[in-house]
């Protein structure tokens, strides 16, 4: 908005124009910062993933779901090839057969840990950056 002063039938239009930059800087900023901090919870959840063949830890990745008109950015980290194992490795298991429990494997927590790690640090990154 190039003018200084509107009239006051100007007034209603110059304050929505503001207010669409201010939510597109906002948005902008939410994405960059779920960007940076999905790359790093990955590089995390792979590292702390449990090695056994190294097919689990090898198949997490992320993608993205967004719609700017809605406000809407999401970023998903997902084992895309062992899904079916990120519960029981996570929170742990029994071993049964027949009817009989064999053993346990208590989980590890690998999923959880990173992902309340990785949640305060990105609020703490959105926040100094809208701040800013």
């Amino acid at each position: 908005m190039a003018k200084k002063y509107v009239t006051s039938n100007e007034f209603g239009k110059a304050m929505l124009e503001m207010l669409n930059d201010y939510g597109d800087e906002i948005y902008d900023d939410v994405e960059q910062t779920s960007k940076d901090i999905a790359s790093k919870a990955l590089s995390a959840v792979k590292g702390a993933s449990p090695r056994d063949t190294g097919d689990y830890a090898a198949g997490w990745g992320k993608n993205t779901l967004n719609n700017k008109r809605a406000g809407y950015y999401c970023v998903r980290i997902r084992n895309r090839t062992e899904y079916r194992l990120t519960h029981l490795l996570n929170f742990g298991h029994y071993f049964k057969s027949y009817g009989h429990v064999w053993g346990r494997y208590r989980g590890d927590n690998h999923i959880t840990r990173t992902e309340l790690e990785f949640k305060k640090r990105f609020a703490v990154e959105l926040k100094h950056k809208i701040e800013r």
